[in-house]
């Protein structure tokens, strides 16, 4: 899997990666721009309810959950127009750096906070 990461001085950071290498599936490849200085960090694959999702560890918000489907439903973003990308939604976990999906139930998050780094475990149903 490639990552590249633009210059922070042309364009809003993208992490772009071919998807169907991600979660095993029929998906094209995905970019996600996070705008205002905002990287991303780690992403990991999972399913919930019978559907495939991105998580996705980012430096500026908590954790972004993306439904695969509604990559594959995005349209090219060719004109400028509101909302920018796929619809998300950002889980309330800050200081999240690292992300592994540990069996299918759970999903490990390395977070890091003032008093040090901290080990978690994430029940996917409740993401």
């Amino acid at each position: 899997m490639s990552n590249e990461v633009g210059p922070v001085s042309e364009t809003p950071p993208v992490l772009e990666t071919p998807v169907a290498q991600s979660v095993g599936a029929r998906h094209g490849r995905a970019s996600f721009a996070f705008i205002f200085a905002t990287v991303a960090l780690d992403m990991v694959a999972f399913a919930q309810d019978g559907a495939e999702h991105l998580l996705v560890a980012n430096s500026a918000h908590g954790l972004v959950k993306i439904a695969c489907r509604d990559i594959d439903e995005q349209p090219a973003l060719t004109e400028p127009r509101e909302p920018v990308g796929v619809p998300r939604e950002t889980e309330d976990l800050q200081g999240i750096t690292r992300l592994a999906n540990l069996n299918g139930a759970h999903v490990l998050a390395l977070q890091s906070d003032d008093a040090g780094q901290h080990l978690r475990s994430l029940k996917i149903a409740s993401l």
